[in-house]
């Protein structure tokens, strides 16, 4: 072999070598989705607003905070909601002050749950945020007692829509995922 030709060849076995060593070690293998504080750090406004064809009326006061490692918004809510950087949980608020909304939506307005599921009603929990959501993915978990349906709309609002004639009270519980 000319001098040339094994100086070529010296050059590609070193970039080869070289090449293969800077190959990480996780090559090839799944690559896990950065999940890290896909909330965090985030202002959020929450307001509780009962909808009924598209009209919405607000339910109960507004919550304004900061999410952090988790925050909880408790008294004052039918449900206690905890928001973390990668799940918002809603935790039916067990006080008797609430009983009178159960057993299903639209049963305080006393429809039966045949006519209230009829209707385009839902009782809702819009969550604005400081920063955009619309790049996240909300989802319900389908294991718990209670899955709502979750929507974002525009760039920085959750909605968490529990459709009327849904089962609700005491042990019915839900958890929204965030995953990007």
């Amino acid at each position: 072999m000319n001098t040339r030709l094994r100086v070529a060849a010296i050059g590609l076995t070193i970039f080869a070598t070289l090449g293969v060593a800077t190959i990480p070690a996780s090559a090839g293998q799944p690559v896990k989705a950065n999940n890290k504080a896909q909330l965090h750090g985030a202002k959020y406004h929450l307001q509780n607003n009962f909808n009924f064809g598209g009209e919405l009326t607000p339910f109960f006061d507004a919550y304004k905070g900061r999410v952090g490692p988790k925050v909880e918004i408790g008294s004052g809510y039918i449900y206690d909601i905890d928001i973390s950087r990668r799940s918002i949980t809603m935790s039916w608020n067990t006080d008797a002050e609430w009983d009178l909304y159960e057993p299903y939506v639209g049963g305080i307005a006393g429809l039966s749950q045949d006519e209230a599921s009829a209707l385009p009603l839902a009782d809702e929990y819009w969550i604005t945020f400081s920063k955009p959501v619309s790049d996240l993915t909300f989802t319900a978990d389908s294991s718990m007692s209670l899955v709502p349906n979750v929507r974002v709309v525009g760039d920085y609002t959750l909605v968490i829509s529990i459709p009327g004639g849904t089962t609700i009270g005491d042990g019915f519980d839900a958890v929204i995922n965030v995953s990007r």
